[in-house]
């Protein structure tokens, strides 16, 4: 595997948490609104009313949500752990950091850079050490 391919293969971990989070906000979003839909007033006179509609489809897209939510969230458990285990079989220790602050908690180069005190050339050449020494 080039060192392409594995860049790509480690950032899959960052892609998914997004769109794990874009998901997670949509459906706070449809939870609040499921929420403001005010309750039906009965008053004794007949009359038609969308709010039943409006109820259940909020209902259904809410549940949509949190479905595509917990499946998401399998599969981004999974990969982190795969991920942390192919970086653990790399024996530097700079280089695990390095690659877990990159690629597991999706930092910076500048915010390595800083908790780590490495330049940022330093930084870039125990990278591509590490990626070749990682075997997926």
């Amino acid at each position: 595997m080039t060192r392409i391919e594995k860049i790509k293969w480690l950032s899959r971990y960052a892609n998914i948490s997004t769109e794990y989070k874009v998901v997670f906000e949509a459906y706070v979003s449809y939870r609040l609104k499921l929420l403001s839909i005010k309750a039906q007033v009965i008053t004794g006179m007949p009359c038609g009313s969308s709010m039943g509609d409006k109820l259940s489809n909020a209902i259904v897209e809410l549940e949509k949500l949190e479905e595509k939510a917990l499946a998401i969230l399998e599969e981004l458990q999974a990969l982190r752990g795969k991920i942390q285990k192919t970086i653990r079989s790399i024996e530097n220790n700079s280089s695990k950091l390095i690659l877990t602050h990159r690629y597991i908690n999706c930092y910076r180069w500048k915010s390595i850079a800083n908790k780590t005190g490495l330049s940022m050339a330093q930084l870039f050449r125990i990278h591509i050490t590490a990626l070749d020494e990682l075997e997926i």
